[in-house]
């Protein structure tokens, strides 16, 4: 690994894998970034600013990845939003696919996919191996991971797909689902019973074994990013983010219509998953430290 395409470089857990990046000064980085970036922060890397569905293969010929580490999600609102975002982004994967095959086949594609392909799996430890049987948003945004399952599956490419568990940080599903309701409302919301199990692990290390799996993994394989002790059941998580904020918890048992929300994020967040491997030489192997998921939780609650 020594000339690195990060697609979705300016995003939630893309940037993380920046940083992860940056640490390796013997790197060639090109980064694909949106129009609204700080481009002082970038300047020490090669920036593209484009959409992945609009990728000119000219700035890839030029400067001849030998791997790619792809993060770039269309997004939409909404479920006919997230389909039709979908569908292109299933468009432009299997545009950069074909591309790849007819002119740099030997490219390490890693693409970061999520654990909601795998579903509800109820008390049950969940490694690669396990069906896909994608929940909530995961049923529209699998359409777009499908181009890379099948060009890993008829080796076309070398494709490794890597699944993270719930991300913790700062922002996304975190600060939106349990930090800001707490806030307005003086009660950490508990989706359902409570009873479901959720794996965890910070943005900081989520990047960080993305970019470990990108160096050390053997490609053609999935990898659940996954570290031993990161799964707590959802009374456990939300009792521990209400004592970092000073608040109780309330219970929620349907996500209301009027409040602007759907039936997949109640979905999301009560099925049930725990993570793990069949390839623990390389979860167990992490040339990093992993946050315990109590001390991500203090990390990233605003101060009371």
């Amino acid at each position: 690994m020594r000339r690195v395409l990060l697609l979705g470089g300016t995003g939630f857990i893309g940037s993380h894998v920046l940083q992860a990046l940056r640490r390796r000064p013997d790197l060639a980085l090109m980064v694909l970034g949106h129009r609204n970036v700080d481009y002082r922060a970038l300047e020490d890397v090669n920036l593209v600013v484009s959409g992945v569905a609009d990728l000119d293969f000219e700035w890839l010929e030029a400067f001849q990845p030998d791997t790619i580490i792809h993060l770039a999600r269309l997004r939409g609102q909404r479920r006919i939003g997230r389909a039709f975002a979908a569908r292109r982004g299933r468009r432009a994967n299997a545009r950069l696919i074909e591309w790849l095959c007819a002119h740099a086949p030997q490219t390490h594609v890693v693409y970061v996919s999520g654990t909601l392909v795998y579903g509800d799996r109820g008390d049950r430890e969940t490694d690669e191996l396990a069906e896909i049987r994608p929940a909530s948003y995961a049923r529209q945004y699998i359409l777009a991971e499908a181009p890379w399952m099948d060009a890993q599956r008829e080796g076309r490419l070398p494709v490794t797909i890597v699944r993270p568990p719930w991300v913790i940080g700062s922002a996304s599903w975190f600060r939106q689902y349990f930090v800001l309701p707490a806030l307005a409302a003086g009660s950490v919301p508990m989706y359902g019973s409570g009873r479901n199990w959720m794996s965890f692990l910070d943005v900081a290390d989520c990047g960080a074994a993305i970019v470990h799996v990108a160096e050390r993994a053997e490609p053609g394989r999935n990898f659940n990013l996954f570290a031993p002790g990161q799964a707590a059941r959802q009374e456990e998580f939300v009792g521990v983010v209400a004592d970092a904020l000073g608040v109780r918890v309330g219970r929620v048992e349907r996500v209301q219509q009027a409040r602007r929300a759907e039936r997949a994020i109640m979905e999301a967040l009560t099925s049930s998953l725990r993570s793990a491997t069949v390839h623990p030489e390389v979860a167990l192997g992490y040339s990093f430290e992993v946050t315990r998921w109590q001390d991500m939780v203090e990390r990233h609650v605003p101060s009371r």
